[in-house]
């Protein structure tokens, strides 16, 4: 003990407060501006990939709201209700048919 007393004695002499405190002063003030610093990073980082975890999550919410609603089994009726697409008409058949509604 009386060892650790003498120490920090010797270390009062050599040190003056006013040169602690600076350096604490300057400790706290680099600290915070490196927080700052990991804070932006970590939103930047977390705005790239939210877009597309967020794409996600908002699907299966709706799907989730949707299914809880009964409008799974709608979306498929109205789904099956559709008119599909047929068959392309070929340009022949295009140019037939233009000349026939000239002609009418």
């Amino acid at each position: 003990m009386q060892q650790t007393t003498q120490l920090l004695r010797a270390l009062g002499r050599e040190m003056s407060p006013q040169a602690a405190q600076k350096s604490i002063l300057e400790y706290e003030r680099q600290s915070a501006a490196f927080a700052a610093g990991q804070e932006v990073l970590h939103e930047t980082m977390e705005g790239a990939f939210e877009a597309d975890n967020e794409a996600d999550a908002s699907d299966e919410a709706l799907r989730a709201v949707f299914s809880d609603l009964g409008l799974d089994e709608a979306a498929a009726l109205c789904a099956l209700a559709r008119p599909q697409p047929g068959p392309v008409p070929e340009d022949g058949d295009l140019v037939a048919r233009l000349a026939r509604l000239q002609g009418q």
